[in-house]
């Protein structure tokens, strides 16, 4: 088929491709000429938008007034060994990982793109391979090591269109909001006008 805008193709077609992805193929769709199968093979637009992703997970220990920076990287490459020597990588992450948004998921930081994490941890992690457990470097945020679990290019269109529609919606009621404060503070107020001969 050639490009079509969702709404330029009949209905049932486009409720079944509406929210979906490219290489997404829809199971049979019935309509009155027969069934028919689907698959998105691209998409563009304005609003179309991909985004490199990496899903990764790490260990982080901080140097304290207790344990200094020696004693942290010693601890921490202690950690990578048992890793290495075949101890569950999410089990010592829940134990010994001082980063609290991810040390409860097993060291799990979920998928991000690029430009989310410090330059140094991003620069490993872009030249990590997949499930390979990197060597340990160091960040402003202490000592870490990581695993790059996966890599994907994310469709994030969907969410780029409801970024713009909240926005809109925010706006507009931002401005409707306004203009009753302001009226009803002209409502409120009292002006004595005195003379002053």
């Amino acid at each position: 088929m050639p490009w079509r805008k969702i709404a330029d193709m009949p209905k049932v077609f486009g409720a079944a491709l509406e929210e979906e992805v490219v290489g997404t193929v829809t199971g049979p769709i019935s309509t009155g000429s027969g069934f028919h199968i689907l698959k998105i093979e691209e998409k563009r637009g304005p609003f179309v938008k991909y985004e490199d992703q990496w899903n990764v997970r790490h260990i982080l220990l901080m140097p304290t007034a207790i344990r200094d920076l020696a004693a942290t990287l010693n601890e921490i490459e202690d950690i990578r060994n048992r890793i290495m020597t075949g101890e569950d990588f999410g089990e010592l992450a829940k134990e010994f990982s001082e980063d609290e948004g991810s040390a409860l998921n097993g060291g799990d930081l979920d998928w991000f793109g690029a430009g989310v994490m410090v330059k140094q941890f991003e620069a490993v992690m872009l030249t990590s391979e997949n499930n390979v457990i990197s060597d340990v470097f160091q960040t402003d945020y202490g000592y870490h090591f990581l695993e790059v679990l996966g890599t994907r290019n994310f469709d994030k269109t969907s969410e780029l269109i409801e970024d713009r529609a909240y926005s809109g919606l925010y706006s507009r009621k931002f401005d409707e909001e306004l203009e009753n404060t302001l009226r009803s503070i002209r409502a409120e107020a009292f002006v004595e006008i005195k003379n002053l001969d």
